[in-house]
């Protein structure tokens, strides 16, 4: 699933970080206009191992995917 711009935000995305790996944060809103280069705000919560914290992130399309920086991720329902 591919999704961009205001449609990202409040959904729950796995980040890739080098030294701390996949870790789970939720966009919280788009970029503001002084973070050039970027497209949204990601929000980590405490038991990240970042903290609680909100990054600058660029969640484009290309870098979307397994071998990408960022996973969005999707409920499922499970058929029985």
């Amino acid at each position: 699933e591919v999704r961009r711009g205001r449609a990202l935000v409040g959904r729950h995305i796995l980040y890739w970080w080098p030294d701390e790996g996949w870790l789970l944060g939720r966009v919280s809103r788009l970029r503001s206009t002084h973070w050039q280069g970027f497209s949204h705000v990601v929000a980590y919560g405490p038991t990240s191992a970042l903290g609680r914290c909100e990054v600058a992130s660029q969640l484009d399309p290309p870098s979307q995917g397994p071998s990408g920086r960022w996973l969005l991720l999707t409920r499922t329902r499970l058929c029985e």
